[in-house]
């Protein structure tokens, strides 16, 4: 299945004399398959460079770092810290997003996280308020707009007309990890 690159144009950067695009540094902060999909993406579009990427995990950041040839680190406060990253991508288990995002936005770091945000409204509005305050973007990545079964859809919509029902159901690949652990994903009707 061909992906859509998931990079924002609103994180790219322009000369001042109105010259060539600059590539937005983006630092990858976990190294599973959501990240190896983000770090793809970026570096096809043209307009991003994955430069270093980041997991608790030696060898998946070190195989990670391979596959890209760019740098990687254990430590995900090396990548915010890093003056040379422009932008972060936060692929790691939901409770640590809040953390690792906000810290981020702290350091002037453009963010894309994936759902969900944050595990609450309070975080979430937080981390919306830093991102305010610095002109920042902070974007919670909802990939499944950009995969082409929607796209397919979206393209056909003039032809169909306007669907009155739609239903759809998802089968996940073997969920497993800390994917299954609610203490690390957390509640997906805690906001009930």
């Amino acid at each position: 299945m061909r992906r859509s690159g998931t990079l924002n144009c609103e994180m790219c950067r322009s000369d001042p004399r109105g010259g060539k695009m600059e590539k937005v540094k983006v630092g990858i902060i976990g190294a599973g398959g959501r990240a190896n999909f983000q770090a793809k993406s970026i570096r096809d579009s043209g307009k991003g460079e994955p430069l270093i990427v980041c997991s608790p995990v030696e060898e998946e950041a070190k195989k990670f770092a391979q596959n890209y040839q760019i740098e990687y680190t254990l430590d995900w406060k090396k990548v915010i810290e890093n003056p040379q990253i422009d932008a972060v991508t936060v692929s790691v288990p939901n409770i640590f997003h809040y953390e690792i995002v906000s810290a981020a936005l702290k350091a002037g770091k453009h963010a894309l996280v994936e759902y969900p945000m944050t595990l609450s409204k309070k975080d979430a509005e937080e981390m919306i308020k830093i991102a305010q305050k610095k002109n920042l973007v902070l974007w919670v990545s909802l990939t499944e707009r950009l995969e082409n079964p929607h796209l397919t859809i979206k393209s056909q919509l003039s032809a169909i007309g306007k669907p009155l029902f739609a239903f759809a159901s998802y089968i996940a690949a073997g969920l497993r990890g800390w994917y299954v652990d609610l203490s690390l994903r957390g509640d997906p009707f805690s906001a009930i």
